[in-house]
């Protein structure tokens, strides 16, 4: 008999100190929560939200590139060449 009431006992000490955890981690976010919400700062609704223009707002794309062939680069190696 009091193998099972230490097995009880056990289960009630892990379950207890997990709802301990559950409780006090739930107390953290909501806390930490409240702050970020009063730290957030938004807008006013009659200021324009700012934006990139767009190719028609600037005049449309700009002119390509001439096509220029680049210098081919020697590859480094470890084994000199002389």
């Amino acid at each position: 008999m009091d193998v099972f009431l230490s097995a009880w006992a056990g289960t009630a000490v892990v379950l207890g100190a997990a709802f301990v955890v559950t409780l006090t981690a739930v107390a953290w976010i909501i806390f930490f929560r409240k702050n970020v919400r009063r730290r957030r700062r938004r807008r006013p609704h009659d200021e324009p939200h700012r934006s990139n223009p767009t190719l028609a707002q600037i005049g449309g794309l700009p002119p390509a590139r001439e096509s220029r062939k680049r210098p081919e680069r020697q590859t480094p190696t470890l084994v000199s060449r002389s």
